[in-house]
Order: C-alpha cells, then sequence, then structure tokens
C-alpha cells in the first residue's frame, strides 16, 4: 500500500514537473520574434482578403515553430536516467555526404521555375507547386543537424545583426504603411504601393515568374545551405 502510494505520488510529480516545463517552454517559445512574423503576416493575409489557405499555411507554421521549441526545450531539460546518457528524442542524423551533381540541381531548379511560372497567380496548382519544395526545404533543415562551428568563429557579427534588423523593421513600417494609406485593405493604391503592388508589373506574365521563382529557389537553398 505505502509503495503504490509513493508510486502515484511519483507519477503526479512528474506529471507537474513535465507540465511546469511545456508552460515554461511555451511562454519562452512564444517571445521568437519569427513566430509573430507568421502570425502577423497570415492576419493581414486575412484582412486584406487574399486566398484563406495562404493564411492556413502561415499558421500552421508559426504553431510548428512553437511546437518544435517545446520540444527542444523539453528533451533538453528533461533529466538523464544514466550519468553521461544522451537525452531523450532521435538522434541526430549525420549530414549525408554523397549528393547530386550540383549542375543536375541547378537544371532542375531551372526546369521548374520555367514549368510552375507557366501556372496562373493565386490558382491552387500553383500554391501547390510552391507548397512542395517549401515543404521539403522545411523538412531537410529540421532533420538535418547544422554544421559544426568551429571554436572561436562568431556565427553572429552586433553590427551585421543591427543592420538586419534595421532593414527589416524599416520595410515592415514602409509595408505597413503603404497598407494603412490605401482606399481600403483590399484595394491597392498606385500611390501607395506595397510590396505585392510594385511586384505585380513583374509577376504578371510567365517569365517574370519564372525568374522570380528561381530567385526563390536560390534564396531557399542558400538557407538551407546555412
Amino acid at each position: 500500500m505505502v509503495a503504490r502510494l509513493a508510486a502515484d505520488n511519483g507519477g503526479v510529480a512528474k506529471l507537474s514537473g513535465d507540465l511546469s516545463r511545456i508552460g515554461c517552454s511555451l511562454v519562452r517559445t512564444a517571445r521568437d520574434p519569427v513566430v509573430w512574423v507568421f502570425l502577423l503576416a497570415a492576419t493581414f493575409e486575412v484582412l486584406t482578403g487574399d486566398p484563406l489557405l495562404h493564411a492556413l499555411l502561415l499558421y500552421a507554421a508559426a504553431a510548428v515553430l512553437v511546437g518544435d521549441g517545446i520540444r527542444r526545450r523539453v528533451a533538453g531539460g528533461a533529466p538523464a536516467a544514466v550519468e553521461g546518457a544522451a537525452a531523450p528524442g532521435p538522434a541526430p542524423r549525420a549530414r549525408p555526404e554523397a549528393r547530386p551533381p550540383r549542375a543536375l540541381l541547378v537544371a532542375g531548379c531551372l526546369l521548374y521555375a520555367i514549368a510552375v511560372g507557366s501556372f496562373r497567380r493565386y490558382t491552387y496548382p500553383m500554391t501547390v507547386a510552391v507548397g512542395i519544395p517549401a515543404a521539403a526545404a522545411v523538412v531537410w533543415a529540421w532533420r538535418v543537424p547544422p554544421r559544426p562551428v568551429r571554436p572561436g568563429t562568431r556565427r553572429m557579427h552586433p553590427p551585421g545583426v543591427a543592420l538586419w534588423l534595421a532593414v527589416f523593421v524599416g520595410a515592415a513600417l514602409w509595408e505597413l504603411a503603404a497598407l494603412l494609406f490605401q482606399p481600403s485593405l483590399m484595394v491597392d493604391s498606385p500611390a501607395h504601393p506595397t510590396v505585392s503592388v510594385l511586384l505585380d508589373p513583374i509577376l504578371s506574365h510567365h517569365p517574370g515568374r519564372s525568374v522570380g521563382l528561381a530567385v526563390w529557389l536560390a534564396i531557399g537553398w542558400f538557407l538551407v545551405e546555412r
């Protein structure tokens, strides 16, 4: 009887500790500015009358980031059963060495950009065609561990961080001001163009969309490799 009570109390204590760690992890993860960027972008997608699927994808990305942050913090804070044992969770996989030739990847990306660029904007075929490589890049980035950092190497330089932060904040404020100066959130204004309005002349035809997709793939590949 005493052993059963002790086991029950231990289970309750463990559950309470797990809930406490999850709560703390949720609060810390919610402070991530990237999560709020996705949430705000999704909200403005809804307010401006864009396809609901776009907003749902952005909300889903924010939810995945929150869930992954909670999982990592809870797994990292859980005590190991044996000293020196690895933290719970799947073991990180080594970065695969064998890769397709770079020329083949470039050719595939160009063919993809030319083919998908022929689709009309704001249609389901275009959304699916763009979502597939985006989802593949997210899965790849999550499953493959980052490259090891050499000792003494600084991954982030404060002046560079401050400069990029100023660029992003300035662009966000400009976009918000242009959006608020429109006749309404659903009516574009050439006098106060948003980024999408400025890109309309380029993305309104097949070659422009193909070039945009090629640039998007190049930037995505660069980020995944980082």
